[in-house]
């Protein structure tokens, strides 16, 4: 496919539905940003003029034929979605942007960053047609963004970075740019949209020497005061040619003539007795010049990497490519571009949650898991929880700040009425306004008035999270707006594709039950599942984005049934233990992913009955899910009850075969898949006896895979102790390498494997010594199994002391 309308720095690219003949149509359309206004006044049904106020889209097909970007019905074609969002993109300008000509607006504008993982407040775009390199947007005009502290315009033409002219770059040069600056220091020789169209008219080059640029004075996130011109030239910052750091000198230190200096020279600098060569970076006061000042050390780059949290190692390879390209980001659908407040990762994939008590304050699934807080922000806060990026309550968003707050909830939950949900706090039902649901205790709900007032009944406590519920958790979605592609799984009587949800333009995975008027258990079982996915809401539990259903189109006919759900790249846990080479590092991740997952489970009554690998999903950055909840249900105590025999038989424990049994059940199917990811081969079953057997001991945590494969449910740990466990081998591991290893993730597999078995193998007799006397208590009262109670609480307790110590050292 070939360009044939070329759009210009002043259109916008936009979607025309309309209809001809009776049939939906679709356009892809160019409107000048100062049509747009006059589009909007049209009310549905009326006709516009095609030449006043846009131009539809032409290009060449493979067959060289002219075509209009125009199809029947409401939605594009793939094809030419994906073609069309990779040829055009938003104006380079709006209505508070001018092309007219006055005089020059130039400015060289320079960042300090206090790490080489800072980020400074905008991203790059690259205009296809007229070829040129633009700040797409800031992301916040506020003191707290260096790139807006520094003189950087929503719609800056990008000159040159750090000193060296990017117009011929292509984009990938410039990410490789990007990525490959191991200075702290950014400049930016940036200017307005109608000065880079009078310099191109004219056929002059812009460049930082020009006697019209205007140094702006540099910023770092200490000196936040606004963008002012530099008025003084005594002194130059220096960047060294040897070891990247950087001095202030005088210009007399400079071997050249005061008035000829040049920024981004490179010269030979007077030091002591010696001279080094080094390149200008800036002119200016002495004050300016030392916000830039810095020595770029071996061991400082070591610190700077030791401050990239586990979570951003994992995430790294997903964002690397997001830091200025906005294609990127719509090929990764899940990642939010925002910060992490937790443990600062550059972007949140998946899950984030955005505080409504704090100002600007975001957590990724696993910070908000771990109920992280610093001195303003408590786990106990409200929250919002954004599945999707830029979308929240169904509803698109585009600037998280100004539609995301307490406010805007507030206003947006007016009157709106909670059917069947009543207040835990005040009982009023049903609730009207914004419902809290709080992500700890099961079923229990509270109105805004109660959370303000901070009323605590049953056994809610003031440190649990508080997630605001919208009406309709689960919508219902339209079967034609599903496109089915590749099959995912298939079984007896339902299949998973991989799908895209159309409106939403977006990848997902649909479950499609094919219910027969015989089999009413089917539906029953769809029903339990949305249930539970309704209830359930976390970081480590599979999300669902709504459902479908679409009834028997004659008597006897099937129903149709489809739980929409978010995709997961790398396929079923079993998959990637079977086709990945995985470090014990990532396996043991992903095991405490799951452990989590079921902490979760259990929390809210639930039991799951079903952990195994193949229920288990993996994404793309290697985040484990518990999915499958087909035959999850809620238990009404925490005690032994009578339960149907539902299960996968070779995971299933002795008691399951009784009928009574509870959520150690779970506890024994995760002791199996823990079992089959540290040895990666699966256990036996002797179905005529009903028995497990394990062939080999597992590498790692084989004490904690035979305790959770006990034959007596009492004798097995709880999720929390599970989760504990795991967690302080992850958290130690994590300090260890990162003061250690700090380039452990360029190492091979095999030496990844031997520094975690040396640290392991540490860690493993420190706490064999701490836990001696817990686990002596429970071997001298094994006849006596209800003081068994005692010792999970005990050991539980003394893991989180440990993980705290741990920590300290």
């Amino acid at each position: 496919m070939q360009v044939i309308t070329e759009q210009t720095c002043t259109e916008h690219l936009r979607l025309l539905r309309s209809q001809e003949n009776g049939q939906p149509v679709c356009h892809y359309i160019l409107v000048p940003y100062d049509k747009i206004s006059i589009i909007k006044r049209y009310e549905k049904g009326e006709k516009i003029s095609i030449t006043n106020c846009y131009r539809i889209i032409e290009y060449r097909d493979e067959k060289g034929k002219v075509r209009r970007a125009s199809t029947y019905g409401q939605n594009p074609s793939e094809k030419l979605s994906n073609w069309i969002n990779k040829q055009y993109g938003p104006a380079a300008i709006d209505k508070y942007t001018t092309l007219v000509y006055v005089e020059d607006d130039i400015r060289l504008c320079t960042m300090q960053r206090s790490n080489l993982d800072h980020l400074i407040g905008l991203s790059y775009q690259f205009h296809n047609f007229e070829h040129f390199y633009y700040i797409e947007s800031l992301k916040d005009e506020s003191n707290s963004k260096l790139a807006f502290c520094a003189g950087v315009k929503c719609f800056d033409r990008v000159i040159e970075f750090n000193g060296v002219n990017i117009e011929g770059d292509s984009e990938d040069e410039l990410l490789n740019r990007i990525d490959k600056s191991n200075v702290l220091t950014i400049q930016l020789l940036v200017c307005s949209p109608a000065t880079y169209a009078h310099y191109k008219s004219k056929n002059k080059h812009i460049h930082s020497n020009l006697e019209t640029v205007k140094v702006m004075r540099p910023v770092n996130d200490k000196l936040t005061t606004g963008s002012e011109q530099i008025r003084s030239d005594e002194y130059c910052a220096v960047r060294w040619e040897d070891d990247s750091g950087v001095s202030t000198v005088k210009q007399s230190a400079v071997r050249k003539p005061p008035n000829s200096i040049r920024l981004f020279e490179q010269r030979m600098v007077e030091r002591g007795t010696n001279y080094r060569n080094g390149q200008i970076i800036l002119i200016g006061s002495k004050s300016d010049c030392e916000i830039l000042r810095y020595t770029n050390t071996s061991s400082n780059r070591e610190d700077d990497t030791n401050k990239i949290s586990d979570t951003n190692r994992r995430t790294q390879h997903a964002t690397s490519k997001i830091k200025s390209n906005k294609q990127e980001t719509k090929q990764n659908e899940n990642i939010h571009r925002v910060r992490c407040d937790g443990c600062q990762s550059r972007y949140i994939q998946d899950d984030c949650y955005r505080c409504l008590q704090c100002l600007d304050f975001d957590l990724c699934g696993e910070c908000f898991e771990k109920r992280s807080e610093n001195a303003e922000h408590r786990s106990g806060h409200m929250y919002v929880h954004l599945k999707t990026p830029k979308e929240l309550f169904g509803k698109s968003i585009t600037n998280l700040n100004d539609e995301v707050n307490l406010t805007k909830i507030k206003k947006y939950f007016t009157s709106v009425e909670h059917t069947d949900i009543f207040c835990n706090g005040c009982s009023m039902e049903p609730i009207v306004g914004i419902r809290f649901k709080c992500d700890t205790c099961p079923c229990y709900d509270l109105c805004l008035k109660c959370v303000e007032e901070k009323i605590i009944t049953l056994q809610h406590e003031s440190t649990h999270p508080l997630i605001v519920v919208d009406q309709n958790c689960l919508p219902e979605i339209d079967m034609n707006d599903l496109k089915l592609d590749d099959v995912l799984g298939q079984g007896a009587f339902g299949t998973v594709y991989k799908s895209r949800w159309l409106s939403k333009n977006r990848q997902v995975a649909c479950k499609i039950l094919n219910v027969p008027p015989d089999r009413l258990d089917l539906y029953e079982s769809f029903l339990r599942e949305l249930g539970a996915y309704n209830e359930l809401s976390g970081a480590y539990i599979l999300k669902l984005y709504g459902y479908a259903h679409e009834l028997p189109k004659y008597n006897g006919g099937v129903h149709k049934c489809a739980l929409i759900m978010e995709y997961m790249g790398q396929g079923s846990l079993k998959n990637v233990i079977q086709n990945k080479k995985l470090s014990l590092h990532q396996k043991l991740d992903m095991a405490w992913h799951v452990a989590n997952g079921m902490r979760k489970l259990h929390a809210r009554n639930m039991i799951h009955r079903d952990i195994r690998p193949d229920n288990i999903l993996v994404n793309d950055v290697y985040t484990a899910k518990i999915g499958d909840m087909g035959i999850a249900r809620s238990m009404t105590t925490t005690g032994d009850e009578n339960l149907t025999m539902i299960g996968c038989q070779p995971y299933m424990p002795p008691e399951f075969y009784t009928g009574i049994y509870n959520q150690s059940l779970d506890v024994y199917t995760f002791g199996l898949t823990l079992y089959y990811i540290f040895t990666e081969t699966g256990h036996q079953f002797d179905l005529l006896f009903r028995k497990i057997s394990l062939s080999q001991e597992s590498p790692v945590f084989n004490d904690l895979i035979v305790r959770c494969i006990n034959d007596r449910p009492k004798r097995r740990p709880s999720a929390v102790e599970i989760e504990a466990t795991l967690n302080l081998y992850r958290r130690t591991f994590n300090k260890f390498i990162s003061t250690e290893h700090p380039k452990y993730e360029q190492y091979s597999i095999d030496r990844m494997n031997q520094i975690f078995m040396n640290s392991y193998n540490k860690l493993r007799l420190r706490l064999q010594e701490e836990v001696t006397k817990e686990l002596s208590i429970c071997s001298s009262n094994t006849d006596d199994e209800s003081d068994n109670e005692h010792t999970p609480r005990n050991f539980v307790v003394l893991l989180q002391w440990l993980i705290q110590s741990t920590e300290q050292t």
